[in-house]
């Protein structure tokens, strides 16, 4: 046996969910290499998938004491020993992963979570800080820094964590939530109910987890008419129109932008104007339609152009914006307003341009 291409096999093998293959695979090999560490390592993984946790551990050690200096070994030896509750011993077994991989982002994010069960908060900060050096990108980090400044009392830091996290992954629900708790806390009502109302059109129906939500919301009356006018106006929709003229990095942003904020009662419509420097292929991943101008028309047709569309549908709001600004994050709050104004009977257009 080429023990090389035998253990290329069964991680492939492994990845793609053959688990019992990768598992004849890894057994094989140890046959001819009782002290096979990769083989011994991933037998633990598998048998951990299993829900084998005193195999998993079992084979972990084993490859452990071969290779002391083994970090995702130990990584994964804290992922048991965490599921199993064994919090102090999985402190443990990250901070030896880390002395043998310092840069390893995975091992700061899980001794970061196993700081926070044990209550440890200080200490899951600088876990979780030293994971957002190591990997700015990343979903999550922020989310755990946020609900821990949360619970420390330290707002504005709980603030700009979530902020973090809604660039990263914008489709998040809990932040929104934390936002609106901590808003409320802060006594800035108008903020909270922004980010509670968006919790609530992403999340009709409230999971479990935040069985306290609709308690939280209703302790304030304004929040508790949030509630209302989100069961009020969940049956309109929304046609977000927006112009985009090249500037390719600018016009992503704004798209992006627009879709973080947006509800699943909205459409974002782009209209390309024949631009040098995309095709429609590039836009689509950013709007629900993308329409493409039978010629440059100018802004003001433009204007008259999305409107007549707009006319010509069953939308009840019509939103237009430019894609070279910073984009309004409160444009449904608003035009919520302007439609009840109006006694749910007119039809609102909201232009928001920068002069």
């Amino acid at each position: 046996m080429n023990i090389e291409e035998a253990s290329a096999l069964a991680l492939e093998q492994l990845k793609a969910g053959d688990i019992p293959r990768a598992e004849t695979i890894y057994r094989e090999i140890l046959t001819e290499q009782p002290d096979n560490i990769t083989a011994l390592h991933f037998l633990g993984v598998i048998f951990y998938q299993q829900k084998k946790y005193a195999g998993s551990i079992r084979y972990i050690k084993r490859a452990l004491q071969i290779e002391p200096a083994y970090a995702d070994a130990w990584n994964n030896l804290g992922i048991i020993q965490r599921d199993l509750g064994q919090f102090d011993e999985a402190i443990v077994s990250y901070q030896k992963s880390l002395f043998f991989n310092p840069d390893f982002v995975q091992a700061y994010i899980n001794l970061g979570n196993a700081f926070q069960a044990v209550n440890r908060l200080d200490d899951a900060i600088i876990s979780y800080q030293k994971a957002t050096e190591l990997g700015p990108d990343i979903a999550g980090i922020y989310l755990n820094l946020g609900l821990i400044y949360q619970k420390k009392g330290q707002f504005e830091e709980a603030v700009m964590c979530c902020m973090k996290e809604l660039l990263i992954n914008p489709a998040e629900t809990k932040v929104n939530y934390i936002l609106g708790t901590v808003f409320l806390a802060m006594g800035e009502v108008d903020r909270s109910l922004v980010y509670y109302r968006n919790f609530l059109h992403m999340n009709p129906d409230i999971p479990d987890e935040y069985g306290d939500a609709e308690n939280n919301i209703n302790e304030n009356k304004r929040l508790a008419e949030a509630v209302a006018d989100y069961k009020k106006t969940s049956d309109i929709s929304i046609l977000i129109a927006v112009p985009v003229f090249n500037r390719k990095k600018i016009t992503q942003l704004s798209l992006e932008q627009m879709k973080r904020y947006k509800t699943g009662y909205c459409r974002l419509q782009a209209y390309n104007d024949h631009s040098t420097e995309y095709s429609n292929d590039f836009l689509e991943p950013y709007a629900d339609e993308v329409i493409q101008l039978p010629g440059k028309m100018g802004i003001h047709n433009l204007r008259m152009y999305q409107f007549k569309n707009f006319l010509e549908t069953d939308f009840d709001l019509l939103y237009m914006t430019d894609n070279d600004i910073i984009h309004d994050p409160h444009y449904i709050t608003v035009l919520e307003a302007l439609y009840e104004t109006g006694n749910r009977k007119l039809p609102v257009c909201l232009f928001n341009s920068k002069v």
